[in-house]
């Protein structure tokens, strides 16, 4: 019911929900899941392996951990509008996964080395938009010159299809020399 769930967020709560259709089958009611069922439902997932297939690793614990949160939020929106009694998954225990160790810093000298790498021109200032001004993969796909502001040395970062979410708005990102160079 939120229009300004991204896409991809729209994805993960599909996949959540197909989960939970799998565990509970297609016909189950939600305001009968009990919290036992919950953290039964929370220990098979930690057991299933990616697309059910039986040659592929289990789903990692950053997934299950997905998986869950995903499904707590959706239940306390069900519990919010009266459709379940109690929100079954509030006392599933799933702390989010550590994160892996501290990536390094990558040096000026090895980026310089990358972008010479590079095929062409376009994948060099791709790179440079993603290293320099931080842009994400589809915010440099979708940029236009017009959003270039060549005298204040500025790129305005729309998000995508122009609307705004809780993980995507505009901003305005500086162009060092560097990237400045590479933008010409």
């Amino acid at each position: 019911q939120n229009a300004h769930l991204s896409d991809t967020t729209i994805v993960r709560y599909k996949a959540a929900l197909t989960w939970l259709e799998r565990f509970f089958g297609k016909d189950a009611v939600l305001a009968k899941i009990t919290p036992g069922q919950a953290l039964d439902f929370a220990a098979w997932l930690r057991e299933q392996r990616r697309e059910n297939d039986p040659e592929r690793d289990v789903l990692a614990p950053a997934t299950v951990w997905g998986i869950l949160t995903f499904l707590r939020s959706f239940m306390d929106s069900a519990e919010t509008q009266g459709v379940t009694g109690r929100n079954p998954f509030e006392s599933v225990k799933n702390p989010q996964p550590k994160m892996a160790e501290e990536k390094p810093y990558v040096t000026v000298e090895q980026v310089e080395k990358a972008i010479e790498a590079c095929p062409n021109s376009s994948w060099r200032l791709f790179f440079g938009l993603a290293r320099f001004a931080g842009l994400r993969v589809m915010e440099a796909l979708h940029l236009e010159l017009g959003h270039v502001d060549w005298q204040a040395r500025t790129i305005d970062v729309w998000p995508r299809d122009g609307i705004e979410t809780t993980k995507q708005a505009k901003r305005t990102v500086p162009v060092s020399p560097r990237l400045y160079a590479l933008l010409e």
